[in-house]
């Protein structure tokens, strides 16, 4: 395992790597009140195939704290660990983390691919969605149960023209 300290601006970002460099890079995204520590028993099941990068948002773990909690600064603190691995790369969110792996699809030519789990995606009152950056994709939801899960719920964003 080798961590890291990436600079966004004037936050310091924790992150780690496990795995071989020149294998496909996975970036694992934490929710909102987790930390890339809770990737550990994901990570264990991947760093044999892939090249494994996890990182602490601003505020978590071992990350600095920041001057904002929003969903700009956490797109910021994932593009800054992207620009670190230096190629595409498969960006795996889990409910914050969903949030910000869902933006980064959709803005980011090194998103190779992307899974989402558990995106909290209520921004509150209809007129305020309509305000969002959300409104301009079209949600697709499947939902699949494979034996090593006991419930796993998939949601796809496509932009719509």
């Amino acid at each position: 395992m080798t961590h890291l300290t990436l600079a966004n601006g004037s936050v310091r970002l924790a992150a780690s790597v496990d795995g071989p460099m020149d294998a496909v890079p996975i970036l694992l995204l934490h929710g909102a009140s987790v930390s890339r520590d809770t990737w550990d028993e994901t990570k264990q099941q991947l760093m044999d195939r892939y090249c494994v990068w996890t990182l602490d948002f601003r505020g978590h773990g071992h990350s600095d704290r920041a001057p904002n909690y929003n969903l700009a600064g956490y797109v910021s603190d994932a593009e800054t660990a992207l620009a670190a691995i230096g190629r595409p790369a498969i960006v795996v969110g889990h409910s914050l983390g969903a949030c910000v792996a869902g933006v980064l699809s959709q803005t980011n030519p090194n998103v190779r691919a992307v899974f989402l789990e558990d995106p909290p995606w209520f921004l509150g009152r209809p007129e305020e969605w309509g305000r969002s950056v959300f409104s301009t994709y079209r949600l697709g939801i499947c939902s699949a149960t494979p034996p090593q899960y006991s419930a796993l719920t998939l949601v796809v964003l496509v932009m719509t023209a």
